[in-house]
């Protein structure tokens, strides 16, 4: 963890290869920024391929799913509290790895900063 205050967190994280998809579900809202490498995932029904300065928002309540990460993709995370409409009941939340896509309990857009067209 690099800085924490009122129920918010920053941290950087490393991603190793990622062979099988990894499902995630939280509670709180969760803001991510590609730092280095890149790599695919879903986030609800949206899919997205993200590489260095790409940005995502992913939702509280919402499930993601990493299918595919280049080793060493670099991230910096920052998680914040989410609003308590967003709370996900430990029976609704994924397998640890490798399982089945967990049905969220509120749908809503993961946000991504749009790539720059290449620089001649």
């Amino acid at each position: 963890m690099l800085a924490a205050w009122a129920g918010t967190r920053v941290e950087e994280i490393l991603s190793g290869q990622v062979e099988l998809p990894v499902d995630y579900l939280q509670e709180h809202d969760e803001w991510v920024l590609v730092l280095s490498g890149g790599g695919r995932l879903t986030v609800g029904a949206d899919h997205f391929t993200v590489g260095v300065g790409d940005w995502l928002l992913l939702p509280g309540g919402v499930p993601h799913r990493l299918e595919h990460m280049e080793l060493g993709t670099r991230w910096l995370a920052v998680h914040g509290p989410g609003p308590p409409e967003k709370q996900v009941p430990d029976d609704r939340r994924p397998p640890a790895a490798g399982g089945a896509p967990t049905e969220a309990r509120r749908s809503g857009p993961a946000l991504r900063r749009p790539r720059r067209p290449p620089q001649p």
